[in-house]
């Protein structure tokens, strides 16, 4: 809201830093509500003495840090392939990230944002079947979301693109070659959820190693599609990062399933 709002309020005075301007008055904005809602239930007594020793809490953040440096370079590796391909291949790309980012943001973000406290609340309760079943719901209900997004997006992204971007200096010929990255970038969607969503619940459940590990699957899938291809095509920029995700998804994700019984053995 604040974005749109300081785009449109400020534009004949800042011109595009309305858009920044905008975005950082909402950011606070947003910090100052969760803040409040966040003291407004805390008792007034004083808290106890904290007993987490110093490694466990630096050592958290850290592999929640090294998961998205990995899942990070994913993009990294596609964008800088994109600049291999010809003239306007990488800000093609950058158009459909925009496209792609919308979408996973809607799927994982709300979904996470629910699932992860309750994850949490019922991994200290020593629930873990629980836990399962409710992590099981949320990957099946967010599959099939992407599966339904992603098909949408393939079979209608040429007039959707046209309708969004195509004026000014972004011309007809812009529009086929978005269209055309956008083909093999869309899958990406699907595995970027579900991976998204299953790391994050290992990490609610407190086995952080697993999805780290996980990460670096993305990147390596990518160099390796990519560097195997004879001839670049626009096609194909995204296909590495696609496949990535989705074997990423498929690894973690029969990871977990075959240890679920030791982790309820160990529960």
């Amino acid at each position: 809201m604040f974005t749109i709002i300081g785009a449109l309020s400020l534009w004949k005075v800042v011109g595009i830093y309305g858009f920044a301007i905008g975005y950082v008055v909402g950011a606070y904005m947003q910090l100052a509500m969760v803040y409040s809602a966040a003291r407004s239930g805390m008792s007034l007594e004083p808290a106890p003495a904290c007993q987490i020793p110093w490694r466990e809490i630096v050592s958290k953040p850290a592999s929640i840090l090294f998961y998205s440096i990995f899942v990070s370079l994913n993009i990294t590796v596609t964008r800088a392939y994109a600049t291999q391909v010809g003239p306007g291949t990488a800000a093609a790309l950058d158009y459909c990230m925009r496209c792609i980012g919308v979408p996973l943001t809607f799927l994982v973000s709300p979904m996470s944002n629910s699932l992860l406290p309750e994850i949490a609340r019922l991994r200290s309760l020593f629930r873990l079947p629980q836990a399962f079943r409710l992590i099981d719901r949320t990957l099946a209900l967010a599959g099939l979301a992407a599966v339904a997004a992603c098909a949408i997006g393939v079979a209608v992204r040429a007039p959707v693109i046209a309708l969004l971007f195509q004026r000014g200096s972004f011309t007809a010929d812009s529009t086929r070659l978005v269209a055309a990255v956008f083909l093999g970038f869309a899958p990406s969607l699907i595995g970027g959820s579900l991976f998204e969503l299953t790391a994050r619940s290992l990490f609610a459940l407190d086995r952080p190693w697993l999805p780290l590990a996980a990460s670096a699957i993305p990147v390596l899938c990518n160099l390796a599609l990519l560097l195997s291809l004879p001839t670049p095509q626009p096609e194909f920029i995204g296909l590495g990062a696609s496949v990535g995700l989705l074997s990423a998804f498929v690894v973690l994700f029969a990871l977990a399933r075959a240890r679920r019984a030791k982790w309820l053995a160990e529960n």
